[in-house]
């Protein structure tokens, strides 16, 4: 594991990438929930596997709390998206998948469809259709 920095307009947020023991095309980065963040638990299971599998996994600290996710806006999200993909492609990777759980996914669904090439959204946090439309 490499610890990272993520830049972003200005800010920067503490990273971890897990490196697969062989060189590999295939990166992922990894968007959590609201009320955590992506190291711990489920995690850091998540990242040793798609590593044991080849695969570069990124992990960032991009918000702590409520208040940093009231404070970004939706350009805010996507260019910290955008830019743990990018950084995944100077490292080499050539395919990226964005693995995004419960508000992550929200956020993937928003603002990672044009540049990842595939993505696993686990419990996204969206409500398709009307309250009004839901069977009784």
């Amino acid at each position: 594991m490499e610890e990272t920095t993520l830049t972003v307009h200005g800010d920067e947020y503490p990273g971890r990438l897990t490196v697969p023991d062989v060189e590999t095309e295939r990166g992922v980065l990894v968007v959590p929930g609201a009320g955590h963040g992506p190291f711990g638990d489920v995690f850091d299971g998540f990242a040793e596997a798609a590593t044991d599998a080849g695969h570069l996994v990124a992990r960032f600290h991009t918000w702590t709390g409520p208040d940093d996710l009231e404070a970004k806006t939706a350009a805010d999200f996507r260019e910290e998206i955008y830019a743990g993909i990018d950084l995944l492609r100077a490292r080499g990777c050539t395919t990226v998948a964005v693995v995004a759980k419960s508000f992550g996914g929200r956020l993937a669904l928003e603002h990672a469809t044009d540049e990842a090439d595939r993505m696993v959204l686990w419990a996204p946090a969206i409500l398709f259709g009307s309250h009004d439309d839901a069977p009784q």
